[in-house]
């Protein structure tokens, strides 16, 4: 073989490698408190969408768990998702506190085929572990949830967990110089301190942190139009945000304001110029599509929209219309 042919044969080869490796999806995790408000349930619906992502388990958190999974189970079967991603209820106690929404045609515990086994408490943080050994660099944590099974994980095996490739949060953060640690105005770090301390001490010195805050999804409202081709999901939105109002009445008026009139005659969600704000699904889109925003770097670690003067949006209608591509596939 001439010198000229082998070398137009490596360069064949080396291209092929490169178009595999581009191609290949990243090996994730998701812990998550779904059914708490819609941001879970449409960023289960981006990473299931967006190609970039080979999701290896969902872990639900946040208490009421066994729930939670029943509600994953179903969004995942939505987006066309078969039974072979694990749906793990974390069932250690503590996890958070909030009621999880079931709605009325999700099925059973037995036929949401959950990870449920006689590891109990241990579970979930057992399958965190066991995941992270075996693929190491590759694997990438998303948290859209209270940090109670990661925290575990850290504390059972921290040599261990300390070897995954990055941890996506959604949530602020406040930052030291390289440094960063939890800001707890941020409702998924705040719902388990404890273990959010955990995690940053444990991760923070050798795992990228990759962090969504809330000023990024303020940039990025979604109307009732932006979400109106996704099966069920403006029913559910507004018997979110009818659980919102009857809560905390206060934090519903700021997120969403709208006037008493409309509320007493019961017209308030047409009347509402957005009805989400996406978290959640932004932190998905971050990490696929990271060319859509605008980065702050400490470190090892990247945030987006960590405060209000950098919301890390530069285009907030290119990020809307990915959304809506990202949920109607």
């Amino acid at each position: 073989m001439s010198a000229l042919l082998l070398l137009a044969c490596l360069v064949s080869l080396a291209a092929i490698v490169m178009y595999k490796w581009r191609d290949r999806k990243m090996p994730i995790i998701i812990i998550s408190d779904i059914g708490t408000d819609p941001d879970d349930i449409l960023a289960i619906m981006v990473a299931c969408a967006v190609q970039k992502f080979d999701i290896l388990a969902v872990i639900t958190t946040g208490g009421d768990t066994i729930n939670r999974g029943r509600v994953a189970r179903r969004w995942l079967n939505i987006a066309g998702m078969d039974h072979e991603t694990p749906v793990v209820p974390d069932l250690a106690p503590g996890s958070g506190n909030t009621k999880c929404f079931v709605p009325e045609d999700t099925q059973s515990k037995e036929e949401s085929f959950l990870t449920v086994d006689k590891a109990g408490d241990d579970l979930a943080a057992n399958i965190i572990v066991k995941l992270a050994k075996e693929h190491k660099r590759d694997l990438g944590i998303f948290a859209i949830g209270p940090l109670g099974p990661l925290a575990k994980a850290c504390e059972k095996n921290p040599e261990i967990v300390q070897q995954i490739g990055f941890l996506a949060i959604q949530g602020q953060l406040k930052v030291h110089g390289n440094l960063i640690e939890p800001d707890f105005s941020s409702f998924n770090l705040r719902e388990d301190q404890a273990a959010a301390r955990v995690v940053f001490e444990t991760l923070q010195l050798c795992v990228p942190f990759k962090i969504l805050g809330k000023h990024a999804a303020y940039a990025v409202p979604l109307s009732k139009d932006d979400i109106k081709h996704i099966p069920n999901f403006t029913s559910e939105v507004k018997t979110f945000l009818s659980i919102l109002m009857d809560k905390n009445p206060d934090l519903f008026q700021r997120l969403y304001p709208v006037s008493e009139d409309k509320i007493v005659d019961g017209s308030w969600f047409e009347d509402l110029d957005h009805v989400c704000n996406p978290y959640d699904p932004l932190l998905f889109l971050s990490v696929a599509h990271p060319d859509l925003f605008l980065q702050q770097h400490h470190g090892l670690h990247t945030c987006v929209g960590n405060d209000e003067h950098n919301k890390g949006v530069s285009n907030a209608e290119v990020i809307r219309q990915k959304l809506r591509e990202s949920t109607s596939s």
